[in-house]
């Protein structure tokens, strides 16, 4: 691959984690496993697959942030968002006017208001 920077994001739920790589040019990559027992070793599988769509190396990568669960069970990961955070942070990202998103996981439910 010819973009050298970067970017992954890790969300390690009960039932699935995701990965998903960013690349200068936008999203370049993503994968998806079952978590199971291993929430780290789903996470790394997802890395992993990800990055071998993009033809890649982990020396490749400037950072990594996890999210989810299992986000503090992810060692190589640079920092650790919820995911509450993260789905307002995206949902106003895409769409600044949103003032409610349901998050409907495999262990629980929420409803996050948004203002300003």
């Amino acid at each position: 691959m010819e973009e050298k920077n970067l970017y992954v994001g890790i969300d390690v739920g009960s039932l699935s984690a995701e990965a998903v790589i960013i690349s200068d040019t936008g999203m370049a990559a993503y994968s998806i496993r079952k978590t199971g027992a291993n929430p780290l070793k789903a996470a790394q599988m997802c890395l992993d697959g990800a990055l071998e769509k993009v033809d890649a190396r982990k020396d490749n990568i400037r950072g990594v942030v996890a999210t989810g669960y299992g986000r503090l069970r992810i060692p190589f990961a640079d920092r650790e968002v919820t995911e509450i955070t993260c789905h307002a942070r995206g949902a106003h990202f895409l769409f600044p006017r949103t003032k409610t998103v349901v998050d409907i996981g495999g262990q629980d439910s929420k409803v996050i208001t948004m203002d300003e």
